[in-house]
């Protein structure tokens, strides 16, 4: 933030170092790295006084057990990047238009590394405090596949034909207040929306199936998939080569003055 405050996150920095402490063995390399060099930073810059300091110090023990090394580059906040090269805004809007939500696949399987690639994509997508609670679960054994898709509701006509179908399953474990407590919706399909984009530029189709959070069918789900007890399906995806011969529907959208409004226009 500008300006910087001599002191800030003395309410939850004690939290956060705690939790490093107790989570550090459990966490990869890349995340040791990003909690030591934000910790780091911030130890550098505030005023270690009450809570601070008691923070500072469970810091200072645990550091040396985190695998860190040394990099140019620290993982702190730094000024926004210059861009390359970006696809123009017409570009965009092509790739846009030409997603759309397919039913029928050939029969052909999908190869992992492409899936990966997609995945890759959505995990770019911002998160609420970057904690990126959710992950891509990916079914693509023809039998699983098949029983899976008598899960959500919506796709008895087409669910016989799905080649992968992917479970998108938020950890309620990285939000600990109420007020949180949508963020794995938001924060997924945030994800989600990107991962479908970038299944069409490897030539992949999709598509998202709502997931009715019916105890019924919860308990389906939970019993065909060995979920944790706080994650939660947010959706099913659909995903194979298109079939060119399969219909689509005409979906028309509504224009700009139906979905944006500037400050109190009615």
């Amino acid at each position: 933030m500008r300006p910087r405050k001599p002191s800030f996150a003395a309410d939850y920095i004690l939290d956060t170092v705690v939790s490093l402490r107790d989570s550090a063995p459990t966490l990869n390399q890349a995340e040791q790295q990003w909690a030591h060099d934000v910790l780091v930073e911030y130890f550098g810059v505030v005023e270690k006084r009450g809570a601070i300091a008691e923070a500072a110090e469970i810091f200072t023990a645990v550091r040396p057990q985190l695998a860190v090394a040394g990099s140019k580059t620290p993982s702190v906040p730094a000024t926004r990047a210059k861009a390359q090269s970006l696809p123009s805004f017409d570009e965009l809007v092509s790739l846009l238009q030409y997603r759309k939500s397919t039913r029928w696949f050939k029969q052909t399987t999908v190869p992992r590394e492409l899936l990966a690639k997609a995945i890759n994509a959505a995990a770019l997508a911002p998160t609420a405090c970057n904690r990126q609670a959710y992950y891509y679960w990916v079914f693509d054994d023809p039998t699983l596949t098949q029983e899976l898709a008598k899960l959500p509701m919506g796709v008895s006509g087409f669910g016989h034909n799905i080649p992968v179908l992917i479970a998108v399953v938020g950890r309620y474990r990285a939000y600990s207040h109420v007020r949180d407590r949508h963020l794995i919706y938001i924060d997924a399909s945030l994800s989600i929306m990107a991962f479908v984009q970038a299944l069409e530029t490897l030539g992949l189709a999709s598509c998202t199936i709502n997931w009715p959070e019916i105890p019924e069918r919860e308990k389906r789900a939970r019993d065909a998939i060995p979920m944790e007890s706080d994650e939660r399906i947010i959706m099913f995806i659909a995903v194979g080569y298109p079939d060119d011969t399969g219909l689509v529907p005409h979906s028309p959208k509504q224009p700009e003055a139906v979905f944006g409004r500037f400050n109190l226009e009615s």
